[in-house]
């Protein structure tokens, strides 16, 4: 039996925070690049 599932999602993104580091407190950004295999 085949089941098929609307993953579809929606959201919204208000804040983008990243560090080269492995620290709690990161700075926000403007922009991301999101690399497809390996992620942010």
């Amino acid at each position: 039996m085949s089941h098929t599932h609307d993953l579809s999602l929606e959201g919204q993104v208000i804040a983008v925070t990243t560090d080269r580091g492995h620290h709690f407190s990161k700075p926000p950004r403007d922009q991301i690049v999101l690399l497809e295999g390996h992620g942010v």
